[in-house]
């Protein structure tokens, strides 16, 4: 009997190593995908924040100061969006959740917004450039050069009054002297009462319902089955190794949260 309960108190000794073996292999396949998901995320060709708006396009990066007042949308259809504005440039950035769709060509709905709201415009030129197009407006002799910069999930919208942004792209000298220079200025936010404006329609075929994870209200997750596997394996068993498993969890949520700025993939955000 001795050798029997001593032999039994191994084989169960054995099982829980294995347990934890099997946890911690999971746990390092969950990091590594992680890790090489970021590695494979090309760089976003538009950064925000610290009074600078940074255009990242294939002559190198142009900076635009952004001191002052912004807005900022959320919400809807909206996953992120900010405008800015001063005397020589409007700025516009506008992302849709992966659930949601523009109800026609991103571009053509912000050039007819333009164009409703500067009367007499006549669109003259375009270039095609890298992550987007540039466009020349004229009306009475005077002109702006509209820049359409977009990817697989965000669009932005520049208005560049003095051509120091085009120029710079174009790497030649195009900026227009005052007299040139349109006015009076749009002034206007394309998404000001969007809600109102139809932009944007839901794509029901898209829209993924997930069960969410046990104490955690960030985000619905894919790795929710792997995440609560690994939580009822090891609750009852390893204090040490439950509270290594949170911890990770919790790192590695917050690694999603901030990777989901960039892919709208790995979570459905809680409308």
């Amino acid at each position: 009997r001795n050798v029997e309960t001593k032999n039994s108190g191994k084989i169960r000794t054995l099982k829980k190593k294995k347990k934890k073996r099997i946890s911690m292999k999971y746990i390092t396949y969950i990091i590594l995908g992680l890790f090489l998901t970021a590695c494979s995320i090309p760089a976003s060709y538009i950064k925000e924040g610290n009074n600078k708006i940074v255009l990242n396009l294939a002559n190198g990066s142009i900076v635009i100061d952004s001191k002052g007042d912004q807005t900022y949308k959320t919400g809807g259809c909206l996953a992120k969006s900010f405008f800015y504005e001063n005397d020589e440039v409007q700025v516009e950035y506008i992302k849709v959740k992966r659930a949601c769709e523009w109800s026609g060509l991103a571009e053509g709905l912000y050039q007819d917004f333009i164009q409703n709201n500067m009367k007499g415009l006549e669109k003259t030129s375009s270039i095609k450039i890298d992550h987007g197009d540039i466009y020349k407006f004229n009306k009475d002799q005077q002109y702006f050069y509209f820049i359409s910069l977009y990817d697989s999930t965000s669009h932005t919208f520049i208005i560049d009054y003095s051509g120091e942004i085009v120029s710079k792209i174009l790497e030649k000298s195009l900026s227009i002297n005052s007299k040139n220079q349109l006015t009076p200025k749009l002034k206007k936010e394309f998404l000001k009462n969007y809600q109102f404006k139809g932009y944007f329609q839901r794509d029901r075929d898209k829209e993924v319902m997930i069960p969410p994870m046990q104490q955690i209200v960030l985000h619905k997750l894919y790795f929710y089955p792997i995440f609560d596997r690994i939580y009822q394996q090891n609750k009852n068993t390893n204090l040490y190794l439950k509270d290594s498993i949170e911890k990770m969890e919790t790192n590695l949520l917050q690694n999603i949260q901030k990777l989901s700025h960039d892919l709208n993939v790995l979570y459905v955000e809680d409308d």
